[in-house]
């Protein structure tokens, strides 16, 4: 009786309850409540029914009665027609928490009932009622964490003779079947990757997630026992297949991930990383997979930054910088915390790693930075770059084979015209090539150009005149950058030639008005003015006679045009001085040694170019002038070629061409001169060939020729000189030639026949067959020398003089 009427009021109350439901459902009352209560309700029913008959076959019905299983089918049908209820979230919030063989009992029979139809006909697992409900079987959190739990002690503590890998394995079987769903609620999905790392080095056997738990496990036996390591790899990596990943949630994309910062240590960093790389290569780029990303980094920056100096480690070095690159340009936001992968491990590696992976980790920087400066997040990024990049680019720029990236990179990361660093990259340390890409970059914008500092822009134009002198690639570019600074544009007049900058430029220079004389001066010293603290291995050995040889043009056109403005006579260090003391007379011309082969055969290209230049300043009041103009001629006669001699481009200038071979007669052609043999035959070649190929020879002729006579008079090879007489003889019926060897012919008998009888008549005796038509009228100016010379020893008659007069008469007569 008694069960009866509890059966009855039960039944009373579940009526009451559906009724209470119905009524609200109609009055458009919210029914969750209600509806979430006798969810409740029915399987607290069954959960006391369960615990009676635990012993018994689950396959039975979870379902007391029929009236309780039509209860169930009409919950169903409810939530299903009402659209603002869910019946499987009602369901898994009211049974969570009960024993796990329950609720699978339960959701077998609630899920079956889905098989009936509206007539309460069992139609089967294909109806279209049925709703998938996976959540109950795959989160079973607590009896995963209490079984490992309960094995961990035994594999760590109890069971240690023999080393098994097996558990470990079953269990991560088990652990990635569920890989896609969280065990606990957590939002940590977006963890940056810093806490990523940090949650990872934290999970102990406190965790209350039964994932984290195993990664605990298995990060400790790894650490125990590294030699298991490529057991446990293998079934790990046979369950992460690239298409398999394409599956993973956010979720199971952050279980991964936590998985693989578990598995890395110093060993096996560099194989986790590329395995991971590899698995999130292909998927849709998103902040989480940048995090992950992100976090295999931090633990490579902490490795690199011990082996940046060790070549053995390069191909770690390089993967991670391929991995560098990958994260930058997977980007789309770069507030990620990218940054942390930059670090001091940068400046180790720039100055110690190779030519061909210093370009590639700079090409890479290059890009980067570019994106970089046009995103909002520049401002975080810039202190990193200029901590840990910039030092290690000044470092490798002073490299003699550094790659021009090192420029472009430097200027990328601080723009800045007033930066400490445009005075370091523009210094004569650092590779010309470098500076040049530096320059180019820096100055590329035309806002940079306003207000720069006067010796900034003297640092700026020095760089620039030693890229275009050494003829570096890129000059045309930074050329046209450094053309528009103020300084410049406001003295030239004309468009510059980007091909050959420097020379143009000098050459347009030279023609500006005398009212920028101030101006022009002092930009001259801005550019040249510094040329001796880096010039001078460029000419003492030089790398390349092109090389030379333009410089030697630069330098020649810039004496050329602008003498006037480097020479200050009042200054013995104005720049056109400290000039030819580089590239002229330096001290080694000075004292008689030859330079080398490259040098001397740019003098031989330019010498015309720097003695005009030098000439036009008028030597004739100034004695370093003179003095210099002196030195050029008798220093460089013995060291230039004489078949296309430089001094042969002079001849159009009667002036100048008079001076340099008064000069050659008088160092290598006088009886005084005390030339060698060789200078001497040298300065006869040149005066022959000047003769040949100048339009007019008499004031080469009035020059030379008494020097030449003496050549005659007094030295033992005289074939040059007598070849030089021969080509004067064939014009000698031309009046200005006759003039010219009377006049020397005069001077060489009133200096040397009274002091060197023999020689002279020896000469004149030689001169009857070289001219033979110009000899009987000099014949007369020998003899009244001949009788001022008896005047002047006081004898009436002289035997020597009067023989050797005698047979010049019959020389004379024999060849009429």
């Amino acid at each position: 009786m008694t069960l009866n009427l509890s059966v009855t009021t039960f039944h009373t109350y579940l009526d009451i309850q559906w009724i209470i439901m119905t009524l609200e459902h109609l009055c458009d009352v919210p029914i969750s409540i209600n509806f979430d209560a006798l969810i409740r309700d029915l399987i607290t029913v069954s959960y006391a029914h369960y615990k009676i008959n635990c012993e018994c076959n689950v396959r039975q019905s979870a379902f007391i009665c029929s009236c309780i299983k039509c209860l169930w089918l009409l919950l169903q049908r409810f939530a299903e027609k009402s659209q603002k209820l869910i019946f499987w979230q009602s369901f898994n919030d009211a049974i969570k928490g009960f024993d796990e063989v329950f609720v699978l009992w339960m959701l077998y029979n609630v899920s079956t009932l889905q098989g009936y139809s509206d007539s309460a006909q069992f139609v089967g697992s294909h109806y279209v009622r049925v709703t998938e409900n996976y959540a109950l079987i795959e989160t079973n959190n607590e009896l995963l964490l209490n079984c490992c739990t309960l094995i961990y002690p035994l594999l760590s503590e109890w069971w240690t003779y023999t080393v098994k890998s097996e558990p470990y394995q079953i269990l991560w079987e088990i652990f990635h079947k569920h890989i896609n769903l969280p065990f606990v609620t957590r939002t940590v999905v977006e963890s940056a990757a810093d806490e990523l790392i940090d949650f990872v080095g934290h999970i102990s056997v406190s965790t209350k997630d039964s994932y984290e738990y195993f990664l605990f496990m298995l990060k400790i036996y790894l650490s125990k026992n590294p030699n298991q390591w490529a057991r446990i790899r293998g079934r790990i990596y046979s369950k992460l297949p690239n298409n398999k990943v394409k599956e993973l949630t956010d979720v199971g994309l952050y279980k991964i991930a936590l998985l693989f910062l578990c598995l890395c240590d110093s060993t096996n960093l560099a194989e986790i990383s590329e395995k991971l790389m590899s698995l999130l290569q292909n998927l849709p780029t998103s902040s989480l997979i940048i995090h992950i990303q992100l976090a295999v980094c931090l633990p490579l920056v902490s490795t690199l930054e011990q082996i940046a100096e060790q070549r053995e480690k390069f191909n770690l070095v390089r993967a991670y910088i391929d991995g560098f690159d990958g994260v930058f340009k997977a980007s789309n936001n770069y507030s990620l915390q990218q940054h942390v992968m930059i670090s001091k491990w940068v400046q180790k590696y720039l100055a110690t790693c190779s030519f061909s992976d210093l370009c590639y980790f700079l090409n890479i920087l290059s890009c980067n930075i570019k994106v970089l400066r046009i995103d909002y997040c520049w401002m975080e990024w810039e202190p990193i770059l200029k901590q840990h990049v910039l030092p290690g680019l000044k470092s490798a720029a002073t490299s003699s084979n550094c790659p021009s990236q090192v420029g472009t990179v430097a200027a990328l990361i601080d723009p800045s015209l007033s930066s400490d660093y445009v005075l370091i990259f523009t210094s004569d340390l650092i590779a010309v090539n470098v500076t040049c890409h530096y320059m180019t970059m820096l100055l590329s914008d035309m806002e940079n150009y306003c207000g720069l500092p006067k010796n900034y822009e003297t640092a700026i134009l020095h760089a620039w005149t030693r890229c275009c002198l050494l003829n570096c690639e890129g000059i045309d570019a930074l050329s046209n950058n450094v053309l528009k600074i103020a300084a410049l544009s406001e003295v030239l007049d004309t468009t510059i030639n980007l091909r050959n900058p420097l020379c143009s430029f000098i050459t347009s220079f030279g023609r500006c008005s005398t009212s920028k004389l101030t101006n022009q001066k002092e930009i001259c010293e801005q550019c040249f003015g510094r040329l001796d603290s880096w010039i001078l291995p460029h000419l003492t050995s030089p790398s390349s006679e092109a090389i030379a040889v333009h410089m030697y043009t630069c330098i020649s056109l810039l004496f050329f045009h602008c003498a006037q403005l480097l020479y200050h006579k009042n200054r013995s260090s104005c720049l056109l001085n400290r000039l030819v003391n580089i590239f002229v007379l330096p001290a080694n011309i000075l004292m008689g040694k030859k330079p080398h082969l490259y040098v001397l055969n740019a003098v031989q290209r330019t010498w015309h170019l720097f003695m005009q230049g030098i000439y036009g300043l008028d030597g004739s009041s100034d004695a370093y002038i003179e003095r210099t103009l002196r030195d050029m001629v008798a220093r460089y006669v013995p060291l230039l070629l004489t078949d296309d001699s430089p001094i042969l481009k002079c001849i159009k200038n009667e002036k100048l061409t008079i001076f340099i071979f008064e000069r050659i007669s008088s160092s290598f052609l006088s009886h005084t001169s005390r030339s060698s043999e060789i200078n001497t035959l040298k300065a006869l070649k040149i005066v022959q060939l000047a003769l040949e190929r100048s339009s007019s020879t008499s004031f080469i002729l009035r020059t030379t020729l008494p020097a030449i006579f003496e050549v005659l008079l007094f030295n033992n090879n005289k074939g040059a000189a007598i070849d030089v007489i021969k080509y004067v003889a064939v014009p000698e019926d031309i009046e200005e030639v006759r003039e010219c060897v009377m006049i020397a012919f005069i001077t060489v008998t009133q200096k040397h026949l009274a002091f060197n009888t023999n020689q002279y008549f020896q000469f004149v005796n030689l001169l009857v067959k070289l001219i033979p038509g110009l000899m009987p009228t000099l014949l007369p100016h020998v003899k009244k020398q001949v009788v001022e010379v008896e005047r002047m020893r006081g004898v009436g008659y002289d035997n020597i003089l009067r023989q050797g007069l005698e047979r010049l008469e019959m020389l004379l007569k024999s060849n009429m």
